[in-house]
C-alpha cells in the first residue's frame, strides 16, 4: 500500500520521491534520470505510460534553454564517493605513521628520510583495528621503497578527501592509487567530451527541448520470487543502463582482479616452439594388470570388487584380502633413485643439452602453486558428484594450498631437482602402495613369492631382477622422468597409466594409528559417507592435481585407483585425463590443460635461470608459494631462493630420519592389531593422503599429510546445517545407526568434553624465526593472462585455435623486506604441515566419530563375512563359479 502523501495531489518531486521508498529496494542506489526541465505532470503522466513521450503527448509549458556545462580537462577524472572515503582511511593514518617516524631518528636512521618502510610499519602497532588492516595493504603496494615515499604519496592525496576542495585528479595521482588497489580504470568516471550540439536549421535563440536520457524499467519482484505485472507495478523503478550492468554483476566478479603490471619490467611468456616431446631411451617392458583387471579400463565409474546385493564376485576373491605389511619382503623391491643420484638420467640430459632434470613425485608439488596461480584459484567442479551428497566445499585442501619447497642440486653443469623432505614422515600407506602395486599386476604365484618365510638369510638375497621402467621427455631445458606402472595397448595414446591406492577417509585421518581406522568400509556407491562417492570427492580436493600434473608428464591417458582399508580392497575405477580436467580446469577439453603446463614450465624456466645466474655452479634450496587475491592486489607468487651446500642439505634431508626408522620397526615387524581408541596425547599430526609410489616411496611433505584433514575450517558442513551428518547415509549403512542423531545441530567446536589441555604455542607470523643472514633472492610474481589479445582474470572453456600468452613480472624484494618474508613463508609452511590434530577440538571431536564408524564397521564387516563362509562363492568370468565354499 503507498503512503498518504502519494495519494495527494502534491507536487511532483515529493511524489517521486515517496513512490521510490513505497517499491521494493535494489541493492544499488537508483537514479531517476528525469531532467527538471520535464517535471511536469503531463512529463510525468507520460512517461509512466506505455508509448507515450514527451514528444507525442502534452507538450511542457516551459521549456528552458539548454545550458552548456564547462568541462573539465581531458586528463582529469571525477572520484566516487567510496574511493573518497578509501582515501580518507589512508590520510587519516599518515599523522600517526609521522609522528611514529619522529620516535626512531636517530635510532634507525639520522632522518626521516633515511627511514625504510619496513622500519616504520614494522615496529607500529597501533591500537584500532582497521589501522591494522592498513598496514599489511601499505607493505603490499610500497614492498622494498623508503619511508619517505609513502609519506609524499599520502600527503598528495589528502586533497582528494570527502573533506578536500580538489574533485578531479591528474595522471601521477591515477598511478598512485592504481598502486594502492583504490582506482580501477574500469569504474573511473570519465565527463562528456563534448556538449550537445544543436539539431541543423533550428532558429537561433529558439527554445530546445532536449529528450531525457533513455531509462530502464526495473519489475518489482513479489514475495514469491516471480516478476510483478505492469498493473501490480504502478509507480516502477528505474534506473540507467549503466547502472543495470553494475546490479547484474556477480559478487565474484570483484575477487577476479587482474594485476597491473610495470611496463618497464614486463616479459611475455608465449608457447611458441616450446613442446613436450618424447626422448626415446631402451626401457625395460612395463607390466599390465592382472586377474582381468584391464576391464575396469574400459567401464566409466567404480566397479566394485564384489556385489554388495548379489554377493557376486567381480574378480577373483583372493584380492579381497590385503597381504600385511609385516608379511611382505620389501627389500626385494628395487630402491628409489632420486634425480640427483639416477646417473643414467644426468647422462641423457648432458646428450640433449638440457640444464635442468626432475622427475614426477619432485615437480608436483611445485607445478600445483603455478595452477593456482595461473587459474586464480579456480574452485573445483563437482559436477560429477550427486545432489544427495552432503559436502560444499569446492576448494583444495590447506596442505594443497601451503607453500612447497624443493632443491636444485647442481653437479657436472645439470641442474636436479629433488623434494625437499624436512618435514616428512614415516607411514604404512607409502609402504603399502608399493605392494599393492605388485598384487595388481602379478599373478596369484609370482606375488606370494615376495611374502617373508622363516629364511632371513633367504628373504635378503632376493632381489627383483626387472629394472624398472621410465618415460623421458624434454620441454625446454628440462628433462623429465616419469616412472612407469602399467600399460595396455588398447588405451589411447602411448597406452601408459597409473596406479594409485586410496585409502578410506579413516586411515588417512590417523594413518600413525591405521589400526585405529581399519575397520571403515565403504558399502554405498553414493553417499556422503562410507561410500566410494566420499573417496572420489576427497581425491578431488586433495589429490586430482598432483594426479593430472603426473600423468601429463609422463605422457599417459589416466590413473588406476584401488580403494581399500590397508586389509579390503573394495573396488577399482579408472579416471582419464579428460575426468581429471573437468574437475581441475571445467571441460574435458584437454587444450586448458596442456597449455597451462606447459606456461608453468616456461615460468619456471626463467625463474631459475635468474637464480641460478645469481649464484652459479651452486646448489638452491626454493620456496613456491601462490597467494590468493586482496582486496588491493590480484593472485600472486612469492619466490624465495637460498644457497645451500651439500652438507646443509643431508642434515635437512635425514631430519626425520630416526623417527622413520622407528616406526618402519613397530609397523613391519607387528605381530598383532590394535584396534582400540588411543588416548588423546597419541594422536599424531595428519597423514599422505594416498600410498601410491607415484615415482617415489618417499614423495614430498605434502604428501606426508593428509590433505583430507580436516582442521576448524574444512570440517563438514552437514554436520552443522541440520542435513545428513557424518555418519548419515542410507538405511543398509548399519554402521551409522545413531551416529547421525548424534550430530544433529551440534556444534563441533563445544561437543569435546574432555579436560581442557594446555596451550601450546603455535607457529604464527607474528613471532618469525631469527632472519638468517645468508644472501637470498626474493621474488614477488605477478602474471596476466592475455586470452585472444585480451585480458582475464582465468581463461575458461579454452579451445584450440584460441591463443593464450601471459604477460608477467618478476619483482626482487628489498634485502630486509625479502629476509622477512622469507622466515615468514617458512612458518606457514611448518604450521601446516606439522599442525597437530589434538589441539583442535572439533578436529578431535570429528576423529572420534571416525573411530567409532570404524568399530561399528569392523563388527559388521565380522557378520558379514560370517554368512559369506555360508553361501556358495560365485565369481564373474573366473575359474571357480558356484558350488565353491570360502
Amino acid at each position: 500500500m503507498l503512503p498518504f502523501s502519494v495519494k495527494q495531489p502534491i507536487c511532483l518531486l515529493c511524489r517521486l520521491k515517496h513512490s521510490t521508498r513505497a517499491i521494493t529496494p535494489i541493492p544499488r542506489k537508483p537514479a531517476i534520470p528525469l531532467d527538471s526541465r520535464y517535471l511536469s505532470s503531463g512529463a510525468v503522466r507520460n512517461a509512466s505510460r506505455p508509448g507515450r513521450s514527451p514528444a507525442n503527448g502534452k507538450r511542457p509549458s516551459r521549456a528552458r534553454k539548454s545550458v552548456k556545462r564547462e568541462l573539465p580537462p581531458a586528463t582529469s577524472s571525477t572520484l566516487t564517493g567510496e574511493q573518497k572515503n578509501k582515501i580518507k582511511a589512508l590520510t587519516d593514518f599518515l599523522p600517526l605513521l609521522q609522528e611514529h617516524a619522529q620516535t626512531l631518528v636517530p635510532e634507525n636512521a639520522p632522518t626521516v628520510a633515511g627511514l625504510t618502510l619496513e622500519q616504520v610499519l614494522g615496529s607500529f602497532k597501533p591500537k584500532s583495528r582497521a589501522l591494522r588492516r592498513t598496514i599489511p595493504i601499505l607493505q603490499d603496494s610500497y614492498a622494498g621503497k623508503p619511508f619517505h615515499t609513502l609519506n609524499s604519496d599520502l600527503s598528495r592525496l589528502i586533497s582528494l578527501t570527502p573533506r578536500g576542495k580538489t574533485d578531479v585528479i591528474d595522471d601521477g595521482t591515477k598511478n598512485i592509487l592504481r598502486g594502492l588497489g583504490i582506482l580501477n580504470d574500469s569504474v573511473v568516471q570519465e565527463p562528456e567530451a563534448s556538449p550537445v550540439k544543436a539539431k541543423p536549421g533550428r532558429r537561433k535563440g529558439a527554445p530546445r527541448v532536449e529528450r531525457p536520457l533513455p531509462i530502464l524499467k526495473i519489475r518489482r519482484r513479489s514475495s514469491k520470487g516471480l516478476p510483478l505485472s505492469p498493473r501490480e507495478t504502478s509507480l516502477g523503478q528505474m534506473v540507467t543502463g549503466a547502472e543495470e550492468r553494475i546490479l547484474s554483476r556477480p559478487k565474484s566478479a570483484e575477487k577476479e582482479r587482474i594485476a597491473t603490471l610495470d611496463q618497464a619490467h614486463l616479459e611475455v611468456a608465449r608457447l611458441d616452439n616450446f613442446a613436450l616431446i618424447p626422448v626415446e631411451v631402451e626401457r625395460s617392458k612395463v607390466p599390465t594388470l592382472s586377474h582381468d583387471l584391464s576391464r575396469v579400463l574400459f567401464n566409466p565409474g567404480i566397479y566394485q570388487l564384489q556385489d554388495p546385493r548379489s554377493r557376486v564376485w567381480n574378480f577373483d576373491p583372493y584380492l579381497g584380502n590385503i597381504m600385511p605389511v609385516s608379511e611382505f619382503n620389501y627389500d626385494a623391491l628395487n630402491r628409489y633413485i632420486t634425480s640427483s643420484e639416477d646417473s643414467h638420467l644426468r647422462d641423457v640430459a648432458s646428450k640433449h643439452k638440457k640444464r635442468y632434470i626432475g622427475s614426477t613425485s619432485s615437480m608436483s608439488g611445485v607445478l600445483a602453486h603455478f595452477h593456482f596461480l595461473l587459474s586464480a584459484w579456480r574452485e573445483l567442479n563437482t559436477n560429477n558428484l550427486t545432489r544427495g551428497f552432503k559436502d560444499e566445499g569446492t576448494s583444495f585442501t590447506k596442505i594443497q594450498r601451503g607453500p612447497t619447497a624443493i632443491f636444485l642440486r647442481y653437479k657436472d653443469g645439470v641442474y636436479a631437482v629433488d623434494a625437499d623432505k624436512e618435514f616428512d614422515s614415516a607411514n604404512i600407506l607409502m609402504s603399502l602402495g608399493r605392494s599393492m602395486e605388485k598384487l595388481l599386476t602379478l599373478d596369484k604365484d609370482d606375488y606370494e613369492r615376495y611374502r617373508k618365510t622363516h629364511d632371513a638369510q633367504k628373504d635378503t638375497q632376493m632381489h627383483s631382477t626387472e629394472p624398472e621402467a621410465y618415460h623421458y621427455s624434454e620441454l625446454g631445458k628440462f628433462l623429465l622422468r616419469s616412472q612407469l606402472d602399467a600399460h595396455d595397448p588398447r588405451l589411447p595414446g602411448t597406452g601408459m597409466f597409473d596406479l594409485k591406492t586410496r585409502a578410506v577417509a579413516a586411515v588417512r585421518m590417523m594413518v600413525h594409528k591405521h589400526e585405529t581406522g581399519a575397520g571403515y568400509q565403504i558399502k554405498e556407491r553414493f553417499g556422503t559417507w562410507e561410500s566410494f562417492e566420499r573417496e572420489y570427492y576427497d581425491m578431488m580436493r586433495s589429490a586430482f592435481l598432483k594426479y593430472s600434473l603426473q600423468v601429463r608428464m609422463g605422457r599417459m591417458d589416466g590413473i588406476f585407483v584401488a580403494y581399500h582399508n590397508t586389509e579390503r580392497l573394495f573396488g577399482f575405477q579408472y579416471i582419464p585425463l579428460p575426468e581429471l580436467d573437468l574437475a581441475l580446469h571445467g571441460q574435458t577439453d584437454q587444450t586448458l590443460g596442456n597449455r597451462e603446463f606447459r606456461l608453468s614450465f616456461k615460468l619456471l624456466t626463467d625463474i631459475f635461470d635468474q637464480a641460478t645466474a645469481r649464484f652459479p655452479d651452486q646448489s638452491l634450496r626454493f620456496h613456491f608459494e601462490a597467494r590468493e587475491a586482496t582486496p588491493v592486489q590480484a593472485p600472486h607468487m612469492y619466490i624465495f631462493a637460498e644457497p645451500v651446500s651439500e652438507g646443509e642439505i643431508a642434515d635437512i634431508q635425514s631430519k626425520k630420519k630416526e623417527e622413520i626408522e622407528a616406526y618402519e620397526q613397530r609397523i613391519f615387524h607387528s605381530k598383532s592389531r590394535q584396534t582400540q581408541i588411543p588416548p588423546d596425547d597419541e594422536w599424531e599430526d595428519a597423514a599422505p593422503e594416498e600410498e601410491e609410489h607415484d615415482d617415489s616411496p618417499e614423495t614430498e611433505a605434502a604428501s606426508a599429510k593428509s590433505a583430507d584433514q580436516l582442521e576448524a575450517g574444512d570440517t563438514p558442513t552437514s554436520a552443522s546445517t541440520g542435513g545428513e551428518g557424518i555418519g548419515s547415509t542410507r538405511g543398509s549403512n548399519a554402521a551409522d545407526v545413531g551416529f547421525s542423531q548424534s550430530l544433529m545441530g551440534v556444534d563441533l567446536s563445544i561437543t569435546d568434553k574432555s579436560e581442557p589441555k594446555k596451550e601450546q604455542a603455535k607457529p604464527s607470523e607474528s613471532a618469525p624465526e631469527p632472519a638468517s643472514q645468508k644472501p637470498i633472492l626474493a621474488w614477488k610474481l605477478n602474471i596476466r593472462n592475455i586470452v585472444n589479445g585480451l585480458p582475464v582474470s582465468r581463461p575458461q572453456n579454452l579451445k584450440q585455435d584460441d591463443s593464450w600468452e601471459v604477460q608477467y613480472t618478476l619483482t626482487p624484494f628489498a634485502e630486509v623486506s625479502g629476509h622477512r618474508n622469507y622466515v615468514l613463508c617458512k612458518n606457514r609452511r611448518k604450521a601446516v604441515l606439522e599442525a597437530p590434530q589434538g589441539e583442535d577440538e572439533a578436529v578431535s571431536y570429528y576423529i572420534q566419530q571416525l573411530v567409532s564408524m570404524s568399530q561399528k564397521g569392523a563388527d559388521w564387516r565380522r557378520k558379514l563375512d560370517e554368512l559369506d563362509a555360508q553361501r556358495d562363492r560365485v565369481v564373474l568370468y573366473g575359474n571357480r563359479m558356484a558350488g565353491e565354499k570360502d
